[in-house]
C-alpha cells in the first residue's frame, strides 16, 4: 500500500529495516504504545509557561506533576478490579468477540482456534504466543486466548495478562507524592553557592517571537517564503531590497499600462 501511494517512502522504509518502524517486527515490547510523543505533549502543555523565568517555569512543572499524581492516585485507589479500567475494557471486548470461536486442543498448552471467517490461529499458552501476534505484542489475552479460557470453563483471562496492567502496579506508580518547595525564605542555601549569570544573547529579531518554531526532522525540506517582487526565497516584498532586472521592470510597467 505504501509503494502504491509513495514509492520513495516505501524504498526508504525498506532500507532502514522493518524493526525500526513496524511494531510487529520490533524486538522489544511496546505494549499498546505506537508513538513516543510524550515529550511533544508536555511541550504543548508548557507552551505558555516557557515564556516565564526559569524558576517560575520549574515551579509550574512541579505543581503540574503534583496535581497529576494526586488526581491519578485517587482514581487508582478507587479501582476495585485486578486490572486497570483500560485493560478491563480491552479484555472484555476480546471476550465478547470470542463468543462464536471454535477451539480444538492440540496439547495441554497448544490450541487451534477457528474464527467465524474460518481463519485459524495457533495459541501456545506456555510461551504466551499466538499466530495472530497480538497476544505477544500487547501482553493482553487476545480473542483466541479468550476463546480458550471459555473452552476451559475459566471465569477470567487474568493469568494471561501482563502484571504491568494490574491495579497494583498502577497504584505503585503514583504512590509517592510530589512535595511542594515551601516558602523561599525558609530554604536552606549552601554557603558555597555559585552564581550563574545569564548567557550572552544575540540581537533578537524585531517583533513578537514565534511560538511554533521547531527543529526540522532529518531530511525534511523546509518550505521558504518567496518574494513576489524579485522572486527570491527567504523574504517578502515588504522588506525586499534587491534591484529589479530590466525584464522584470518592463513586464511590471507593461502590466500597469494594460490595467490603466
Amino acid at each position: 500500500m505504501i509503494k502504491i501511494e509513495n514509492p520513495t517512502a516505501a524504498a526508504y522504509l525498506e532500507g532502514i529495516d522493518y524493526t525500526r518502524w513496524a511494531r510487529a517486527h520490533f524486538p522489544g515490547i511496546r505494549y499498546n504504545i505506537m508513538t513516543t510523543n510524550i515529550a511533544e505533549s508536555f511541550n504543548a502543555l508548557a507552551r505558555h509557561a516557557r515564556k516565564l523565568p526559569v524558576v517560575m517555569l520549574i515551579e509550574f512543572l512541579r505543581s503540574t506533576l503534583q496535581k497529576w499524581f494526586y488526581t491519578r492516585r485517587n482514581i487508582a485507589d478507587t479501582c476495585t478490579h485486578p486490572l486497570t479500567p483500560w485493560a478491563e475494557e480491552k479484555l472484555a471486548n476480546h471476550i465478547h468477540k470470542s463468543a462464536n470461536m471454535i477451539v480444538k486442543p492440540i496439547t495441554v498448552d497448544r490450541y487451534e482456534v477457528y474464527s467465524s471467517g474460518r481463519s485459524v490461529a495457533i495459541v501456545n499458552l506456555a510461551t504466551k504466543e499466538c499466530s495472530c501476534k497480538k497476544f505477544q505484542l500487547s501482553q493482553i489475552a487476545c480473542v483466541h486466548v479468550a476463546a480458550i479460557a471459555r473452552f476451559q470453563n475459566l471465569s477470567n483471562c487474568y493469568p494471561w495478562v501482563n502484571k504491568y496492567y494490574s491495579t497494583e502496579y498502577w497504584k505503585a506508580v503514583y504512590r509517592e507524592a510530589v512535595e511542594p518547595l515551601g516558602d523561599p525564605s525558609e530554604w536552606v542555601q549552601p554557603e558555597d553557592i555559585r552564581i550563574v549569570n545569564p548567557p550572552q544573547m544575540q540581537q533578537r529579531r524585531s517583533g513578537r517571537p514565534s511560538e511554533r518554531n521547531r527543529r526540522p526532522s532529518e531530511g525534511e525540506e523546509i518550505c521558504q517564503i518567496e518574494c513576489s517582487r524579485c522572486h527570491q526565497k527567504g523574504h517578502t516584498r515588504l522588506v525586499c531590497k534587491n534591484p529589479l532586472s530590466a525584464a522584470t521592470t518592463s513586464s511590471s510597467g507593461l502590466g500597469l499600462s494594460e490595467r490603466i
